[in-house]
């Protein structure tokens, strides 16, 4: 399995590449990171409820089109929803 709840992967490196060719200030590997630790926290207290993009807004921290992307990333993979 490629999800280490503190350390990136390369399929996030790849597939997220946003967050690490500093296009912006706001968007690291370091922000990334605590966003998505941070969106899976809320699945698992949501349990069998999707996290929604609105929710996601309104709780982390970040541009809602990166953050939208992040969660279809999570989504695609099986880590939540």
């Amino acid at each position: 399995e490629w999800y280490k709840r503190d350390g990136i992967d390369e399929i996030e490196r790849t597939m997220l590449p946003e967050w690490f060719n500093s296009s912006a200030p706001h968007r690291t590997p370091e922000t990334l990171l605590k966003s998505r630790e941070k969106i899976i926290e809320m699945s698992e207290a949501l349990a069998n409820r999707n996290v929604t993009n609105a929710m996601i807004r309104r709780t982390v921290l970040g541009d809602a089109g990166s953050l939208h992307r992040l969660r279809s990333f999570l989504v695609r993979w099986g880590v939540i929803n």
